[in-house]
């Protein structure tokens, strides 16, 4: 849980979505693998997510992801909370997000110890400041961008001009949208 929430955000409590809950690549992963009762979805996409860890495990980074698969009925939430179509697509629009299709990540480099680097603006921030060219000048922002840039080109997405952290399947239109998945708590095993 890294404190991110949807919703009113800093303006107030009312209506806040921990961003944990809109689910992550590995729980889409895991969901479709459980309600198909075998692996192989994930069979499919692991040479991919193994293409960005050997990448920055190479250069002493790692990859920490935001959010990645989100169901319809969050979209909706985030689409209410920030209705610019140029930050979030509007869900009853056209295809409508990438992230309901599980084709799109949100993430950023993280260095050896896990602590993300620095990088133009914090996630979700929707200014001018947030586009994937970065107008800055810091060299280590600068430097640590494009290294994001490239492991990620290497796991075949690229990025949107106005989110710096946003990645899309460079395929995502083969994937049609995935409905909001709910997944069954697990019983409890009684301690012995």
């Amino acid at each position: 849980a890294n404190g991110q929430v949807y919703g009113d955000g800093e303006r107030g409590v009312n209506n806040q979505m921990p961003v944990e809950e809109t689910g992550n690549l590995l729980i889409l992963i895991t969901a479709i693998a459980e309600m198909d009762g075998n692996t192989s979805f994930a069979d499919r996409y692991w040479p991919q997510l193994e293409k960005w860890a050997e990448y920055l495990k190479e250069k002493g980074y790692g990859l920490k992801i935001w959010d990645a698969y989100r169901p319809q009925s969050i979209q909706e939430k985030l689409f209410r909370a920030v209705p610019n179509r140029s930050f979030v697509s509007d869900p009853k629009e056209g295809v409508g997000s990438m992230h309901i299709r599980g084709a799109a990540v949100d993430a950023t480099l993280v260095d050896a110890s896990g602590r993300e680097v620095p990088m133009p603006t914090d996630f979700d921030n929707f200014t001018p400041a947030a586009l994937m060219e970065y107008r800055g000048h810091d060299q280590i922002v600068r430097a640590n961008l494009k290294l994001l840039q490239k492991a990620m080109a290497h796991g075949g997405f690229y990025g949107l001009r106005t989110e710096w952290w946003h990645f899309c399947a460079s395929d995502w239109k083969r994937y049609p949208p995935v409905p909001d998945l709910k997944l069954a708590p697990q019983p409890n095993t009684p301690s012995q």
